[in-house]
């Protein structure tokens, strides 16, 4: 079965997922790229950094690995597939494309935001997975291709750990077979064929010269002009003079020769007998294929020179170097497989073709050779990710047969076969063949067949073969193909197909595309001219002139690029901007007095879109000031509303940005209305800078209250100076939330009531008190309401959290997957009530039943607290992946007489988390005052940072640290020391540090 179509939106330029917020596909993206030395593949993570939020990647771009660089006549496809700690993630390939002008174009996103590794090892060996998925397809065939790799499958936010099983077999009930087994309990949860069905090259070789052949070109019923029947039918494989009368004498260039023998193997197209029956590859020790249809030498012959000359159109015409990716050489088919069957396939795994003999021969008739070829040609385009989503390369290859049979002048409009695919092997008592003018819209005609969806794609594609051609349209196929991936709709690749045409034949045809497109139904428009430009600040020289350069590009040939400008708030001339390439420029002409100028760029193309920058002009418009600086910089900031004493020392941020030079930014604060010194704010990137308040844990108490202003100056004579708030301050208060959470891989046991345990040692918090706790828990279990959960104290006192949710509403519980909860004694539905149906991810906050959290309330959270999950029934099984608290404290005021003040003892407690990255929290209590130094030394024993160096009070600590030196640069992953020294009290322990 095939993957659901991702549930997704359009917005703007953007296929949003509805599921993750993630776009799937970019159209006429645009985006400028900096550094024309740099690779496709350099030049392609410059734009996945920079639009790292947008596609919810990591700054760092950390589990994107670069896995291939197509190059095409119209740029560069660069591919990337995601990873997981090591896994590859099933179905996540990005490609970025990029234009002959430097600048990305086209986005197509299978980057999954959700995906996570829920096991460190399968459980389950690749060769069981394989031994399981050969017992599931029960195919009586011959195995001659078997392949397994263990990727992370991850659907609606469900990660899973899989063994992805390739499987090829051979005859007519083989197929290419993907088998997902799950790698913890062995269940075969996904199978799919991924057969494609019917229904540069190597350098010259000495032993190479041409050959000949009679061969069918096209068809002979097209030819002949003439219907299925009579004479012109097939009647098993016969020879008639009708029949024969259709054949020509071909050119078979370059063929191999050796031993007295001649091959049907060449740079582009290779004989190959792998399927049954086995017929053998027809070599021979003349150079000449002279065999009328009923020899099966025939269909070798004709099946090789077409993929010969399709190929050879391909590389030579068109300009594609495309070739097989799974092995060298020339493509690989046969001419008799299948058992002898009515089918013919591509075969993804290895890139194979073969072709049936029920009805007429399949490679008798090119339409079917160049159908296949045409899936081979997107899977090689696309490094093997090629798409079915609502049939498009069922589509692609019927175009690419029907361009072909177009392309010979031997229909007119009028005929019905102008419209037919599969002229000689279709439209028959053997099947009914398929059409290019199948009249229904998109996306409202689609049914859920592949082969009959298809014939959209198909259909409008044709359409467009016959406004603008059979060149421009197969190259822009083919160009477009390669900015596709897994997941590409039809309405993705004619998004793909009009910019394919802006990279090949600068927009030319555009008009014609997105006519036929819109006229079908697909969401397109035309790109208008795209402007890009840096704003002119203010400057003290009044005389000018003001130099303004923008760069324009467009799909269409540009006959306007102007600048509108003038002053004191109207819009008085205008400039034609010279152009030098892609780049425009105007210089405004001062005025000699102070002023404030204000402009806009206007662009037009030949088809009279037009776009201006700013959008929204005239009302919006860029403007600069003449004359002395009399403008203060201006500050961004979002107040810090809370302080969590866990987390301290706290990071004050602000965008700070002047007409000129911002000289400083520094912050006044004040602790329980008393002023302390001020600190200064540096400056980081852009206009952020940033600073830390300068106090920890052991300066402020949990409920003190925090006000603080930022200031800042520019360099200006005048010294302007801003302040935000512009009166009074901001404050935070300090508070006091503890958060813990481990991650595991905790298989939990089938059907068993004991279930299975697990612990965590909460440190640091002697002196506290619970005011309130949540509970957070996350697992992978397929059926949640088998499940309970119960937690215990470190003094002992258990409760039940979760108990067979849905039961009794349900007999068996809810049905859902997962679960990934946090429990909250405020939240407004029990998880007792939850209602989900199967297959949905339980995720959400619920409130614990049958006790409450707030069991555990004034007790101090220090200590070991137990876990213990249970599931109460047979078969559904899954895994503990994440648990642990948010625990809000409040000191203690009046202790018992069990409980000291003070610690009893000195101590420095593990850092958590351990490894870490980004930074980590390190606890450490003090029995009496000291003078204390906490340090990190690498395992040379050098001191890399120096954390804490002061006399402190007894009682408990804490500090962060970020990974980085004392100079703030990163440090490199590895094992370091902590040591604390306090008094006469050592201490060391290692941390781990992972980038």
């Amino acid at each position: 079965i095939p993957d659901p179509v991702e549930a997704s939106y359009r917005k703007q330029n953007m296929r949003i997922s509805r599921e993750s917020g993630v776009p799937l596909a970019l159209y006429r993206v645009d985006y400028p790229l900096k550094g024309t030395a740099a690779s496709p593949e350099a030049q392609s993570r410059q734009y996945l950094r920079a639009n790292a939020a947008l596609l919810q990647l990591s700054p760092d771009l950390a589990g994107l690995q670069h896995v291939a660089t197509v190059e095409t006549p119209g740029g560069y496809h660069v591919r990337f597939r995601q990873q997981v700690q090591g896994y590859p993630v099933y179905q996540s390939t990005l490609v970025v494309s990029l234009d002959r002008r430097n600048q990305v174009v086209f986005v197509m996103n299978g980057f999954k935001p959700a995906a996570r590794l829920p096991h460190t090892a399968p459980s389950l060996s690749r060769a069981e997975a394989a031994k399981i998925a050969r017992r599931y397809l029960d195919v009586v065939s011959i195995p001659y291709f078997e392949q397994a790799e263990t990727v992370i499958y991850c659907r609606r936010g469900v990660s899973r750990l899989t063994h992805r099983i390739a499987i090829g077999f051979v005859g007519q009930y083989g197929g290419n077979w993907e088998i997902l087994v799950d790698a913890t309990s062995g269940e075969v949860f996904r199978a799919e064929d991924k057969t494609c069905y019917h229904g540069g090259p190597q350098a010259p070789q000495e032993n190479r010269s041409d050959g000949s052949a009679w061969v069918f070109d096209p068809d002979p019923l097209t030819r002949a002009g003439v219907f299925y029947g009579g004479d012109y039918a097939d009647q098993d494989d016969a020879d008639t003079g009708a029949l024969t009368g259709q054949l020509i004498t071909a050119v078979l260039p370059e063929i191999t020769h050796d031993g007295g023998l001649y091959h049907l193997e060449g740079p582009y197209a290779k004989i190959f007998d792998w399927d049954i029956p086995l017929k053998g590859e027809f070599s021979q020790d003349s150079s000449n294929w002279f065999f009328t249809r009923s020899p099966d030498a025939f269909e070798a012959a004709n099946l090789y020179y077409h993929i010969d000359k399709s190929m050879r159109y391909i590389h030579d015409v068109l300009g594609f170097a495309i070739m097989p990716i799974q092995y060298a050489g020339g493509v690989k088919a046969d001419p008799h497989g299948w058992n002898g069957a009515d089918q013919s396939a591509y075969l993804p795994f290895t890139g194979w073709l073969s072709f049936g003999e029920g009805g007429v021969d399949d490679a008798e008739d090119p339409d079917v050779i160049l159908h296949e070829l045409a899936h081979g040609l997107h899977d090689w385009l696309t490094n093997g990710d090629f798409s079915q989503v609502e049939g498009l390369s069922e589509g692609c290859g019927d175009y690419w047969a029907a361009s072909n049979n177009r392309s010979s002048g031997f229909w007119s409009p009028s005929d019905p076969q102008y419209h037919w695919v599969f002229q000689w092997d279709g439209h028959n008592p053997f099947w009914s063949g398929r059409r290019t003018d199948y009249a229904v819209p998109y996306p409202g005609g689609l049914v859920g067949n592949i082969h009959t969806d298809g014939q959209i794609w198909s259909s409008t594609l044709m359409q467009i073969y016959q406004d603008i051609g059979r060149t421009a349209t197969d190259a822009n196929l083919l160009e477009c193909l390669a900015m596709t991936n897994s997941i590409t709709s039809q309405e993705d690749a004619a998004q793909a197909f009009l910019q394919a045409d802006i990279n090949l034949h600068g927009g030319v045809h555009l008009s014609a595309i997105e006519y036929r497109f819109s006229q079908r139904g697909y969401n397109i428009s035309l790109p208008a001219p795209v402007i890009t430009h840096q704003p002119l600040k203010d400057v003290k020289d009044l005389f000018g002139p003001y130099p303004v350069t923008a760069t324009v590009t467009a799909a269409a040939p540009l006959t306007a690029v102007k600048l509108i400008y003038g002053h004191g708030g109207v819009f008085s001339d205008t400039l034609e901007m010279v152009p030098g390439g892609d780049e425009y420029s105007a210089a405004i002409p001062g005025i000699g007095t102070p002023a404030i100028y204000q402009y806009y760029i206007y662009a037009e193309d030949a088809g009279s879109l037009a776009s201006t920058l700013p959008d929204g002009a005239p009302v919006q418009f860029f403007s600069f000031t003449t004359g002395p600086d009399q403008t203060p910089p201006q500050i961004v900031h979002t107040p810090i509303s809370i302080a969590n004493w866990y987390n301290l020392p706290v990071l004050l941020n602000a965008d700070v940005r002047d007409n000129y030079a911002v000289e400083r930014v520094w912050a006044e604060y004040q602790i329980n209305g008393i002023a302390q010194p001020f600190f200064e704010l540096s400056h980081q990137q852009g206009d952020l800078y940033s600073g830390y308040f300068p106090f920890d844990s052991s300066v402020v108490q949990i409920g003190d209250q925090i006000s603080y202003r930022i200031l800042a100056r520019d360099n200006a004579a005048a010294a302007n100076q801003s302040a935000h708030p512009v009166q009074g301050y901001h404050a935070f208060s300090v508070m006091n939330i503890f958060r813990t959470t481990r991650l595991v891989n905790i298989p939990i046991p089938d059907g068993d009531p004991a279930g299975v345990e697990d612990v965590i040692n909460v440190a640091g918090t002697q002196g506290m008190a619970i005011v309130d706790v949540d509970f957070v828990f996350r697992a992978n279990h397929s059926w949640v309401g088998d499940l309970s959960v119960k937690l215990a104290a470190p003094d002992g006192q258990q409760i039940t959290l979760l108990d067979r949710p849905g039961v009794p509403a349900t007999q068996f519980g809810c049905p859902g997957n997962g679960p990934e909860i946090i429990l909250d004694d405020e939240a407004a539905q029990s998880i007792e009530t939850i209602v989900f149906d199967d297959d949905d991810l339980v995720s959400g906050i619920f409130r614990p039943a049958p006790d409450e959290l707030s069991a555990f309330d004034s007790r101090d959270p220090e200590g070991i607290w137990l876990l213990t999950v249970a599931d109460n029934e047979f078969q559904d099984s899954g895994s503990i992946l994440e648990w642990g608290f948010v625990f809000t404290l409040e000191k203690i005021t009046a202790l018992d007489d069990n409980q000291p003040a003070l610690p009893a003892n000195t101590c420095l407690f593990p850092n958590y988390p351990n490894p870490f990255n980004p930074e980590t929290v390190i606890s450490y209590q003090l029995s009496v005052v000291s003078d204390v130094e906490l340090s990190i030394f690498d395992l040379l024993g050098r001191k890399v940072r120096t954390l804490v160096q002061q006399p402190l009070p007894a009682g408990s600590h804490t500090v962060r640290w970020d990974g980085r030196d004392a100079h703030g640069r990163a440090l490199a992953s590895g094992v370091y020391v902590c040591y604390l020294s306090a008094g006469d009290f050592r201490q060391a322990r290692k941390i781990i540090l992972l980038r």
